[in-house]
């Protein structure tokens, strides 16, 4: 971990005598952690990342591709990691937690990877949770936001708040809005059901009411029954909980069954890749909704800087995917490539704490969550545009 230089001195210390210099470079808690140093020999620091390159949330890859690339670079490029290479090895998640699974049970028992990035989606969190468990080895996720992944486990962590934020930020936003009576439609998996559970939770406790709540599966080709369904309760708002492909389905269905009520959306859906369907900028225009809020620091504009030297373009979670595998780095630099695994585990926990970086403070509570805030958005000619933002004082629009 230290680069050395050595020089002659012609001065009052004899020639013959060697001054070493050791110099130890650690910027802490901004974009330049990482310590310089040599990258010789064959050294290597493998990271592990899962992520939907297939399945339902493929349209958000390019994007999570984007945030770890960035890390990796960002070491390699300053020497690497306890004098290692860092060698990122992918493996596709397909939004199914069978397919997770088994990338996981591959990254730990086969690559014998130092940590892991993802997973995305909650469901194939939960379901690669056990593994990782078992080989010790710390996986991060940057957007599994159930409330279930708080208990996952004692090598689980994520760069992402839970919804048990993100519910209520979504029934505080619809009650400022004036409504009072609210439909639920959400994918039946755990990202789903969480999300809505607490969403109808928080509204009903504001006093509102939930006209009904709508379970569907992924990968239909219609989703004209359940919006019927939801159609015949005529409900002030429709709170949809879905990823880009099933959403595109929705929102122009519900276009073509002529429903008319205000739509509000969460962070699964709050991607520019939704408007690439055709149609779908006009059926959602004037929807709300919420997302993860990266706020302002010096951070963000060292990992905005970063991405455009590297030629990669943000998405949804890039910032929280580029702070899962930099914080992961961190703790590997900081334990040794050779550590263990609970040393490893350790040491994330502590260079976390304090760290602020591409998406806001990422010190890590006692299972693995981190806090956070909601930018609220507005669908406006085919882009979401920033209206106002949610903390646990409540709404505040601009």
């Amino acid at each position: 971990m230290h680069g050395i230089s050595m020089a002659n001195n012609s001065g009052s210390i004899p020639q013959n005598y060697i001054i070493i210099g050791i110099i130890v470079v650690a910027v802490l808690g901004g974009a330049f952690y990482f310590t310089q140093m040599s990258t010789g020999g064959d050294c290597v620091v493998k990271l592990g990342h899962i992520l939907p390159t297939s399945g339902p949330l493929a349209a958000y890859a390019g994007g999570f591709q984007a945030g770890v690339q960035a890390a990796v670079n960002e070491a390699n490029d300053q020497g690497g990691i306890d004098g290692c290479t860092v060698e990122l090895i992918e493996e596709d998640s397909a939004t199914d937690p069978a397919a997770s699974a088994a990338a996981a049970k591959k990254l730990v028992e086969v690559d014998q990877v130092h940590a892991i990035v993802g997973v995305y989606a909650s469901s194939s969190t939960l379901a690669a949770a056990p593994i990782v468990e078992d080989g010790k080895t710390i996986m991060i996720s940057p957007a599994s936001t159930s409330p279930d992944v708080t208990n996952a486990g004692d090598f689980i962590f994520r760069t992402a708040p839970s919804d048990a934020l993100q519910g209520v930020a979504m029934a505080d936003l619809a009650w400022s809005q004036g409504h009072r009576t609210a439909a639920v439609i959400f994918v039946n998996n755990q990202y789903g059901q969480g999300l809505a559970d607490v969403f109808q939770e928080s509204f009903k406790a504001n006093g509102g009411t939930i006209t009904i709540a709508v379970p569907y599966e992924l990968e239909m080709a219609t989703y004209r029954t359940e919006l019927s369904q939801i159609q015949a309760t005529n409900p002030d708002i429709i709170i949809d909980v879905s990823y880009a492909d099933d959403g595109q389905i929705i929102f122009r269905e519900a276009a073509e069954l002529g429903i008319t009520a205000q739509w509000l959306g969460g962070d699964g859906i709050a991607d520019d890749a939704i408007f690439e369907a055709p149609g779908i900028a006009e059926a959602t225009e004037g929807m709300i909704g919420t997302r993860p809020a990266s706020p302002e620091s010096p951070g963000k504009a060292a990992f905005l800087d970063l991405l455009a030297a590297n030629g990669f373009e943000e998405g949804i979670y890039s910032a929280e995917a580029y702070d899962a595998a930099k914080l992961a780095l961190m703790a590997i630099d900081e334990a040794g490539a050779d550590a263990t695994k609970e040393a490893i585990r350790d040491a994330l926990i502590s260079v976390a704490n304090g760290y602020v970086g591409a998406s806001g403070d990422k010190t890590f509570d006692e299972n693995g969550d981190v806090g956070g805030t909601y930018s609220i958005w507005r669908i406006i000619s085919g882009a979401f545009v920033d209206i106002g933002s949610w903390d646990p004082s409540g709404v505040s629009l601009s």
